[in-house]
């Protein structure tokens, strides 16, 4: 794989925040101010020299491209039902049959399949012992660049945008199942592409057969214990539905501020879920390191019940962050 491919795959993937701190760890230059900065100056003349190992290099784009931007949802396997990847020798008479079996040794890196490509294969002991399945696929949108008008007729222009999206499915030995889609530009309605992927890679695990893990509790903890949370959460959107069928939306205008340190809006959806009300979605700010400067993401509990969404890129160790405290709040 050649270097310059490696690394406008990286650029697509991670944030110049990662990648400097990367290099940091690794004792080389790490300032850059551009990604272009950053290619030629700080990671091509590294790999060229030896002094940057392509490995560590192709270990942070699997990293990157697999935590973040994306919409998380959440299954567990159903009782009694093992999956062909939970075990070595069935998951190899899969790959086998897919004609996928070199996946076990390399992964591909394909930059804009045609078709959906399932590209990575491979067996994981931590943090979590785990099976990680990852696909690739190429999405065009339209972007509207103007219009004009000519003898009453009025055109509009767009360009066409291609972007390589890529999906992960880890099947935890503990029976946790996350399916990570990729996010969307156009839509929030996630139906289809979680619907494609699950069909590409039912050959090694069949969704249908587990049960999904709605997030109703987190979302509920997340409010009710909010005061609580202000140093790690700061909750910018709480949303509830009665049996009525009315929400109550609460939208905080201040990101720098709580809505749990607001006395109406604490009490407003404590009186409106009262009566046969339920959480329906929670958008906080995730304090990762309270600095200054502070290290946070975006994270939304909200779409389909067993659905949360990563708005910005992560680490791997940033994502279990997440995902961990996700699912202590929803014990």
């Amino acid at each position: 794989m050649g270097h310059i491919r490696l690394l406008n795959l990286l650029k697509g993937a991670a944030t110049l925040a990662i990648v400097r701190q990367f290099l940091k760890q690794r004792g080389l230059a790490s300032t850059a101010g551009s990604w272009d900065e950053m290619i030629s100056d700080r990671l091509a003349p590294p790999l060229d020299d030896g002094a940057l190992a392509v490995n560590d290099v192709v270990a942070l784009l699997r990293e990157c491209e697999e935590h973040g931007r994306q919409h998380v949802f959440l299954y567990r396997l159903s009782p009694g039902y093992k999956p062909p990847c939970s075990d070595p020798a069935r998951l190899k008479a899969a790959l086998k049959a897919l004609n996928l079996l070199g996946l076990l040794d390399a992964p591909r890196f394909l930059e804009m399949p045609a078709t959906p490509q399932i590209v990575d294969v491979r067996m994981e002991t931590e943090p979590k012992a785990a099976v990680i399945v990852k696909a690739v696929e190429r999405r065009e949108y339209q972007e509207f660049v103007g219009q004009t008008s000519s003898d009453g007729t009025l055109t509009k222009t767009y360009k066409t945008l291609e972007e390589r999206a890529v999906n992960v499915a880890r099947v935890r030995r503990d029976g946790l199942v996350e399916v990570r889609i990729f996010r969307q530009r156009n839509s929030s309605d996630y139906n289809d592409p979680l619907a494609g992927f699950l069909r590409l890679i039912k050959p090694l695990i069949d969704l249908a057969q587990c049960e999904e893990v709605s997030l109703v509790k987190a979302k509920t903890h997340i409010w009710e214990t909010g005061p609580k949370l202000s140093g790690r959460i700061r909750i910018n959107q709480q949303w509830a539905r009665n049996a009525f069928g009315a929400e109550n939306r609460l939208i905080s205008q201040n990101p720098s501020r709580t809505l749990s340190d607001d006395n109406g809006s604490l009490s407003s959806m404590e009186a409106f879920v009262h009566v046969n009300g339920q959480h329906t979605a929670s958008h906080v700010t995730w304090i990762l390191e309270p600095g200054p400067p502070e290290e946070t993401r975006n994270v939304a509990l909200s779409g389909q019940a067993h659905e949360y969404a990563l708005g910005q890129a992560c680490t791997r160790d940033q994502y279990e962050s997440i995902l961990e405290g996700i699912l202590k709040f929803n014990a």
